[in-house]
Order: structure tokens, then sequence, then C-alpha cells
């Protein structure tokens, strides 16, 4: 799913029979793999009922490793049909269980980015700046590189759209320093794109 997310949904597909014949445990399981392989292929999620029903079998059994996943897909999936404020609250019970008991920590910095930016499609700039701050914390604490790129870039694009282009580029410059280090060239690239909107933004066409 990680690294492949479309022969993850092939492969799931053709195992589609065979879990059907299993148990209930195995088939929550595998639906909520299916959706993450969807999410994972920018596959929009849509079916509110098959999420609402995950989350349900999770909350009842109170499975503390998955149903954190759970809460954040069904996020993503409120997030996708355009219901921020639902998507938020789910978001948040996810965060709740993850700052307690789990340690999933690459989790929750992905929590903390979608809650920004739902944040900062409600114009919050302010709350959205510190969930993409935590969310940078985390990915900082398991030496997730990638992840810390695409967190200062968030919070640089939470500053140009509030017109603030000088703050943008203070943390832009920072994601492309660090972009550099991992050798990643698309990485690099696409901080390049987005400090040639932002020098252009502050009339630094030469930059």
């Amino acid at each position: 799913i990680e690294d492949n997310p479309q022969e993850a949904i092939a492969l799931l597909q053709n195992l589609k029979p065979r879990i059907a014949k299993k148990g209930k445990s195995d088939q929550m399981h595998y639906a909520l793999l299916s959706i993450k392989a969807k999410d994972k292929a920018d596959v929009p999620l849509t079916d509110i009922d098959e999420i609402e029903k995950i989350v349900k079998y999770y909350e009842d059994n109170a499975d503390d490793k998955l149903l954190p996943l759970a809460y954040y897909y069904a996020g993503r999936t409120y997030a996708d049909n355009n219901d921020a404020l639902t998507a938020l609250s789910y978001f948040h019970k996810a965060e709740e269980i993850l700052t307690g008991t789990n340690s999933d920590i690459g989790l929750l910095a992905t929590v903390y980015s979608q809650e920004g930016y739902l944040l900062n499609l409600r114009r919050m700039f302010i709350d959205a700046r510190k969930c993409f701050q935590k969310a940078y914390e985390c990915d900082k604490s398991i030496q997730d590189t990638v992840g810390m790129v695409c967190d200062l870039q968030d919070i640089g694009k939470s500053y140009t759209w509030n017109k603030e282009e000088k703050e943008c580029l203070r943390y832009l410059k920072q994601a492309y320093d660090l972009a550099r280090k991992t050798g990643d060239q698309k990485l690099v690239l696409g901080i390049e794109l987005s400090l040639a909107f932002n020098y252009k933004d502050l009339q630094m066409y030469d930059s």
C-alpha cells in the first residue's frame, strides 16, 4: 500500500472472495486496508456508510491499534465529501487516542497535517499552523525527513494563503535546505516550484 497502492488495490480485489469466507475481524481489517489503498492511490473516498460500519466495529471491540486508523479514514472520507466539521471531529478522536497510549507517531503526524489543511480551508490560519508545527515535531521525533519537509512547506503555504509572503519564504527556504539533504529530486523540485511562485508574489523576479 505504501510503495505501490495500485498494485495493492488489485491484490486486495483478488483476495475479496477468500475474505468473504473469513470471520468478522478479518473482513473489517480487509475493508480498512482497502480504504487505505484507495486513499494512497488518490481515489476519492465517498462511501460514508462503509467507514461508519468499520468505525463502529472497532469502537465496539476497543481496538486501540486500528481504531485511530479507522477514525483517521473516517475523517478522510468526510473531508472528501466536503464535510469539514465532521472530518475534524474524527481527526480529533484519532488524535486523542494517538496522544495517549498508542505510539503510532507517524499516523499522529498525518492526523495533525490533515487537521491543519482543513483549518486552512476555514481560514483559521493560526490554528492550522499550530497543527502543522505539531506534525513537524512528530516527524522530527521519528526522523522522517520527507515528512518534515512537507510540514515546513505546509506552514509556508498557510502564510501565503494569508498574504504573508515573507513568512512563507522563510519556511520554504528551510524546507528547501532540508529537501536537498534527502537527495529526493522530486521532493526538491516540488519545493522549488513553491519557491518560484513565492518569489513571483514578492516581485523578486530574478530569484
